[in-house]
């Protein structure tokens, strides 16, 4: 890739009034801004706006919350690749330097293409600042990683699939479901409260047939038997009411049943909420 700087655009993008003040202060008296792009996840993985800045020297990450900004600095002099990783709901873009990988922007899918063309520009910023990295591609594409040898368990000789890395046959069950149990620890109240929710909803899924049971019981066999003997029955028995009206037991019966039907489709409402709370925050910690 030439290196003149015809090919680093200039910033396109504006900047916050706050921010561009605190940016006046962060550069060096001679130091020039190549170029900016915004991102709408932070680097701690929260919705929001956040800013990647190059300069003449630097790569400076800026991520705003609430009066104070978080600044993840690397220098282009140390920066040995970079590179677009693709994650679950999410992209990011990473430089490496000898000795450390740093995430500087975190994208949702929407802006996927946008930040293609990034590395691109940081690796000619890099190409400028040292000039011994001309001979070397600093810059890791999707998908261009060249043949990649299929690779075979050493255990049961299957083999293992690129995307996952491990051999699917061979996995260690109870170490996977340690591993998630691990990531649902920190938000026990949630899985707690679901496990309890779904007890009580397997309960309330055995109470209608036994209110069904106590009607024809209770209520529709004693009163079909005396009208089959030429009697009207004025009471039956009823568990938990005593002597009742048949009318009587029919109605409390039905409205018991009615009860435990809008319970059950209320606690069936909150368990998926509680459920889809638990996923969203696992995914969060996932994605950081």
């Amino acid at each position: 890739m030439a290196d003149d700087d015809s090919l680093l655009p200039e910033p396109r993008e504006s900047l916050p009034a706050d921010l561009q003040g605190a940016l006046d202060a962060l550069l060096a008296p001679r130091e020039q801004l190549r170029f900016t792009k915004t991102s709408d996840i932070r680097l701690d993985g929260r919705f929001g706006p956040a800013y990647l800045l190059a300069t003449d020297q630097r790569l400076l990450a800026i991520s705003p919350n609430g009066g104070r900004s978080e600044v993840t600095e690397v220098s282009l002099a140390e920066i040995t690749g970079v590179e677009v990783q693709e994650r679950f709901g999410t992209g990011a873009l990473r430089v490496r330097t000898a000795s450390r990988g740093t995430t500087v922007a975190i994208f949702s899918h929407s802006l996927a293409d946008e930040f293609t063309a990034v590395p691109d520009r940081i690796e000619a910023l890099v190409r400028q600042v040292r000039p011994t990295a001309q001979a070397e591609s600093l810059v890791r594409h999707p998908g261009q990683r060249g043949h990649v040898p299929k690779k075979r368990c050493g255990k049961c000789g299957q083999v293992i699939p690129n995307w996952m890395g491990v051999c699917p046959a061979c996995l260690d069950r109870r170490r996977l479901l340690g591993r998630f149990l691990g990531y649902t620890l920190p938000y026990w109240p949630l899985a707690s409260a679901s496990l309890l929710i779904l007890l009580g909803a397997t309960f309330l899924d055995l109470t209608p047939p036994l209110l069904l049971g106590t009607l024809i019981d209770h209520v529709l066999t004693p009163v079909a038997d005396a009208r089959r003997s030429g009697a009207w029955l004025q009471r039956v028995s009823l568990p938990a009411f005593g002597e009742v009206t048949p009318t009587g037991a029919l109605a409390y019966l039905v409205l018991i049943l009615l009860g435990v039907q809008v319970s059950r489709n209320a606690l069936g409402a909150v368990r998926s909420y509680l459920l889809a709370r638990l996923g969203q925050q696992i995914t969060f910690d996932l994605r950081r």
